[in-house]
């Protein structure tokens, strides 16, 4: 039995004193990412680098800190409390057994162990792992919805409300500008809520499976100027210069309105995070294999503890805009479900007070 295909590239922290037990272990888990540590101390250290282990394979035995001991100082460390932990030792009473679940160990296994139960309980950890990683996934897709609906749909149709009541009941009296004002707004809350549901409804099929991709070869210079027009009165209202830095031209071979969907996203983000008098750049190229494209803008940027988790589904931002600009979010989520349907990545590079540049990259047609 080997580890599941879906699991190929989980990490395993394989802790024991005994050279022979780890070169067994070895050859048991091959092809499997694996790190090593012969004592318990090391295997606290180990624990908590880049990249943390997914699954630990813990001797009890050890001189220095024992496997029990290990056990318990993991459990009480907030980043490595949910690793799973298998003991794998030749202590068989039932007392130690007891004790090894008492102190945090998902499983026992004793020595000389089967190497198929072995890894058939190996990859019970791991599925179980993987399972609760999706719960928590869809829960934090549940608050989302639900922060949406509730949030960001009710602002904008609260906004409507008011102006579209002040014109209502005040009509004859407010004079032109004051109307062409209140209309201005309509207008505005009407496209926010048009461009929240349009998202929210492409997630919603996203999440559910049902979203198609339909790829053909399509122009990277047509999507950037059509995209660069979509969002040119947006620059306008700003004063923010939108350059196109595009030198190079070339084909993808994507589904065209998802992609269109991510450019129209990142775009309107830059601006979002722009302030008035700035610049948003957009640029491409290409490799053997893909397109990369680029938008560059001269805005606030953000910390490395925001870039590294603006594409996750659990966090949470709630930056205004540098004109008092609300967002759900949802436009980064889709932004990065489209570019992966599409056989494509997409990543951000940030420095606070100076600008971002996220970039995606798509295939080329053949």
């Amino acid at each position: 039995m080997k580890i599941k295909e879906k699991f190929s590239e989980k990490l395993i922290l394989l802790v024991d004193d005994a050279p022979e037990n780890i070169e067994i272990l070895n050859g048991l888990l091959q092809g499997v990412r694996k790190k090593v540590a012969t004592s318990g101390e090391r295997a606290l250290e180990l624990a908590v680098m880049q990249p943390k282990p997914d699954l630990i394979l813990l001797d009890i035995i050890m001189p220095g800190l024992d496997g029990f001991a290990v056990c318990r100082i993991l459990r009480e460390k907030e980043e490595t409390a949910n690793i799973p932990i298998i003991f794998l030792t030749s202590k068989n009473s039932i007392d130690d057994v007891v004790k090894g679940f008492e102190m945090g160990g998902q499983d026992y296994v004793t020595k000389p162990f089967d190497a198929n139960e072995l890894m058939a309980r190996i990859n019970m950890q791991l599925e179980l792992q993987w399972q609760q990683e999706e719960l928590r996934l869809l829960n934090a897709s549940k608050d989302k919805f639900f922060s949406i609906v509730a949030h960001d749909i009710k602002n904008p149709f609260t906004a409507l409300k008011l102006s579209s009541g002040l014109v209502k009941w005040k009509y004859d009296s407010l004079p032109p500008e004051k109307l062409k004002h209140y209309f201005m707004e309509i207008a505005n809350n009407i496209e926010k809520v048009v461009t929240i549901s349009v998202n929210l409804l492409d997630w919603a099929r996203a999440q559910s499976g049902k979203l198609e991709v339909n790829p053909e070869p399509v122009l990277v210079s047509e999507i950037i100027e059509e995209n660069l027009g979509f969002v040119k009165t947006q620059a306008e209202n700003k004063h923010i210069a939108l350059i196109n830095d595009s030198i190079e031209d070339f084909t993808l071979y994507v589904d065209r309105a998802q992609i269109n969907t991510v450019l129209r996203n990142l775009l309107t983000n830059a601006l979002k995070f722009t302030h008035e008098g700035g610049e948003v750049k957009l640029s491409c190229k290409a490799d053997s294999t893909h397109g990369i494209i680029s938008v560059i803008d001269s805005g606030v940027g953000m910390t490395e503890e925001v870039r590294k988790s603006i594409f996750r589904m659990d966090a949470k931002h709630s930056t205004l805009g540098t004109s008092g600009e609300v967002g759900t979010g949802l436009g980064l989520l889709l932004c990065k479900e489209f570019v992966e349907k599409n056989n494509g990545k997409i990543g951000v590079d940030s420095t606070i007070n100076r600008g971002s540049t996220f970039w995606f990259s798509a295939p080329l047609a053949r």
